[in-house]
């Protein structure tokens, strides 16, 4: 993945301070899931990040496509700084990604990982986007073909809530999905703006309540768009700059 998406935002980044993490060995996902500390440091940091993302591509009254790769990038940040401090321990990979690997957004303890998001509106659980292609032959291919290959962390974010969170679910039990309802309900062309192809609110309700998805919920604010980027993005955050070129 290339860090060079809004150079604007990552140059806010820069000017932010934040205190040091106390380093630990985590040898598998399950590990750093249920640690204590883990969980603290996504709830004090990841609401406001998601909260300045949102201010930052909030124009002409709605949010601008670009929103979501632009949170998928802060997850990827905030995991980076808090598993790759350490030059010989580097259980996060986000440099070596294969240009066939299409839909892997990092490495993790040796295990192939896609990042979505999601916002939850109403209550209801939300299609989750899986590809943009426009072309519906392309579209109807992708629905055939469609196989998971990477675990997923998902962030569903819903405002005013501590309803959901981070999910890692893995590339097994999206499959099972698969099998257990089947493709035709599992994946379908996205019907909200009829291209690109989605998992079905359904799929999406089945891996999230798996009982081996891992989950850390996050209590989120009251959605603010008019926060300043210039004066609060990011508050207390890194000592050290953003090194990402």
């Amino acid at each position: 993945m290339q860090f060079d998406m809004d150079d604007e935002f990552w140059e806010a980044v820069e000017q932010c301070e934040m205190p040091g993490i106390p380093f630990k060995k985590y040898n598998n996902v399950n590990e750093l899931f249920t640690d204590q500390e883990f969980k603290d440091y996504l709830q004090e940091f990841w609401p406001t990040f998601a909260l300045n993302i949102n201010s930052f591509h909030f124009q002409n009254g709605k949010l601008t496509q670009e929103v979501g790769k632009l949170r998928e990038l802060g997850i990827i940040f905030l995991l980076d700084r808090y598993l790759g401090e350490i030059s010989d321990y580097k259980p996060i990979d986000i440099e070596n990604i294969a240009a066939n690997e299409k839909g892997k957004d990092w490495n993790m303890f040796s295990r192939g990982v896609s990042c979505k998001t999601i916002t939850c509106s109403g209550g209801k659980v939300n299609n989750l986007k899986l590809s943009w292609m426009e072309d519906k032959d392309l579209c109807q291919k992708f629905e055939d073909e469609y196989m998971p290959e990477f675990d997923l962390m998902l962030c569903k974010i819903k405002w005013d809530s501590s309803d959901e969170g981070f999910y890692y679910i893995s590339k097994e039990i999206q499959q099972e999905a698969l099998d257990k309802l089947g493709r035709a309900e599992c994946i379908r062309t996205s019907p909200k703006y009829g291209k690109g192809v989605v998992l079905a609110r359904v799929a999406v309700d089945y891996v999230t309540n798996h009982p081996n998805t891992l989950k850390i919920p996050i209590k989120m604010p009251v959605e603010n768009r008019c926060v300043d980027l210039r004066n609060q993005l990011f508050d207390n955050w890194y000592k050290e700059k953003l090194e990402y070129v």
